[in-house]
């Protein structure tokens, strides 16, 4: 805790927010300070999801933050707790949902990261379907005809059925899960944009694979796409058929 008391108090009321707490807490920290500093106090409902250990970890190294007990566990009674500890000439009230956002990059994100894995795996996606668009248009006109986007996770398949309708892309085509109920199309596809999945699994299935583009990284962030699946593919004349191929193919992730 700081000694001085500071000029402004920051109140988060949460409650079992153990997806979003770390990054809302380090965005805040990492705001630019106030003259006089700011204290961050984070008033928990009792939480039971593992929110209060990542509080735990973050209030060790942080002397700006605090944690306060709310054990009625109703967010106008969480503010009141808050306010009531506060020691700041002013006090602001935020949700554990407000993320204010910590820079790309910097120590507060990569701590966030740290905690919350997944934060990072968030990144890349619209910039990955634009590189799935530019090989598309790449391509021979007459491969456009009976073209597929095959995706070997979900979160690729997702992302090219979010973000590739405004560069005209087909819905992806994935084992992943339900994807695979959806099937492969009709026609099945003569020309297939691959990613996800590895050049010895593509080389053993198709007559024709060849990279042709890799996974973009603009911000410099190491995730499962940039390290696990940096190549994209284009992968033509299956050696079985279709029918027998997508038997086979189905997985769960």
């Amino acid at each position: 805790m700081q000694n001085t008391p500071p000029t402004l108090s920051v109140v988060v009321p949460c409650r079992n927010e153990n997806d979003y707490i770390a990054a809302c807490v380090c965005s805040i920290l990492a705001q630019e300070l106030p003259p006089g500093g700011f204290e961050v106090i984070i008033v928990d409902g009792m939480s039971d999801d593992g929110t209060r250990d990542i509080l735990k970890r973050l209030v060790a190294t942080e002397p700006r933050l605090r944690i306060v007990d709310n054990p009625r566990r109703i967010t106008p009674c969480g503010m009141n707790a808050g306010i009531r500890a506060a020691r700041g000439q002013y006090i602001a009230i935020m949700g554990a949902l407000t993320l204010p956002i910590a820079p790309l990059g910097s120590e507060w994100f990569k701590r966030a990261a740290k905690i919350q894995g997944d934060f990072v795996e968030e990144l890349g996606w619209p910039e990955l379907v634009q590189a799935v668009g530019e090989i598309r248009d790449s391509l021979p006109v007459r491969d456009r005809a009976r073209l597929a986007v095959l995706a070997g996770n979900y979160g690729e398949a997702g992302a090219i059925n979010l973000y590739g309708t405004r560069y005209g892309l087909p819905q992806a085509i994935s084992g992943v899960n339900s994807f695979w109920q959806r099937g492969y199309g009709d026609p099945p596809p003569e020309t297939l944009i691959v990613l996800g999945i590895s050049r010895e699994f593509l080389e053993r299935k198709f007559s024709s694979c060849m990279v042709a583009g890799h996974t973009p990284n603009p911000f410099n962030i190491e995730n499962e796409e940039t390290s696990d699946h940096p190549d994209i593919y284009v992968c033509r004349g299956l050696r079985e058929s279709w029918p027998e191929f997508w038997k086979d193919f189905r997985y769960y992730g």
